[in-house]
């Protein structure tokens, strides 16, 4: 009888143990999978969170039967570069807008224009802005940057502000030599685009409400497809300060939103 006994506590207890493992490991498994998707939720809630502050323009439906003209806003030169440019210069005189008219739109009666000059101004005369309105607006500056970057400019206030629902069209001229010198050809760069000004939605002013700082009232816009308050409230900010990482991200990711990336890293100057 002993014998026995012994026999299957033998046999008896090497699958008590078994279960036993089974039971713990079986439990590890229970709780790992009850656990995962709590840290995956948070991760996704993350990365949504990320994904809303991200700086993506929105671009608006094109207007319906109708032909939009597409947008210069590159230009390598219209006869030939300017006196003291290097012959392999390869970057262009760029305006920083899409690549439709239609999605220049903006809430402003005096806008923020941005540019890209890729020369310093030794090697150019002037520039010359031209807003085609009633009464024919035009600028003409002296830059005196010392190396190419971004610059912006705004509508005077002392100008008529833009109509509601009306659209505008504006060029940048940039010439190499003095343009009123009837003597003289001048070699000239440009660009040009249009620009339309909205009335906001009560969606989107209540969204301007509720952001609380000027990056975040920049990627309201951007959502909503207002090109030129998206990018003079980031590019502002940028500008005044060049060091801060999230600036720069949200930067670039507005300008490479409207296939602009190779403009994100440039520096601002002023005119």
């Amino acid at each position: 009888m002993n014998n026995l006994r012994q026999f299957y506590r033998k046999k008896t207890l090497p699958l008590i143990l078994a279960l036993i493992f089974a039971d713990l490991f079986g439990l590890m498994l229970e709780v790992r999978s009850q656990t995962v998707p709590k840290y995956n939720n948070t991760f996704a809630t993350k990365k949504t969170n990320q994904s809303k502050r991200a700086n993506r323009f929105q671009a608006p439906p094109p207007p319906s039967g109708r032909d939009e003209r597409p947008v210069k806003r590159k230009d390598a030169g219209s006869s030939g570069s300017c006196e003291g440019l290097k012959s392999q210069q390869t970057e262009f005189l760029t305006a920083l807008v899409p690549k439709q008219n239609y999605q220049a739109l903006t809430v402003a009666s005096h806008p923020t224009f941005w540019f890209y000059i890729p020369f310093p101004a030794q090697n150019f005369h002037s520039l010359k802005f031209r807003l085609e309105t009633a009464d024919g607006y035009q600028v003409t500056v002296k830059p005196k940057n010392e190396k190419p970057g971004i610059v912006s400019f705004t509508l005077p206030a002392t100008q008529k502000p833009l109509e509601v629902g009306k659209e505008y069209k504006w060029a940048l001229f940039l010439y190499c030599q003095d343009s009123e010198q009837k003597s003289s050809r001048p070699v000239t760069f440009f660009v040009s685009s249009s620009i339309k000004r909205i009335t906001p939605s009560n969606q989107l002013e209540n969204e301007l409400k509720a952001a609380t700082t000027e990056a975040a009232k920049s990627a309201v816009y951007a959502r909503n497809g207002i090109w030129h308050e998206a990018l003079t409230l980031i590019g502002n900010r940028r500008r005044a300060d060049s060091t801060n990482p999230e600036l720069a991200r949200d930067w670039a990711n507005l300008l490479s939103s409207v296939q602009l990336e190779d403009i994100a890293t440039k520096p601002f100057i002023d005119l």
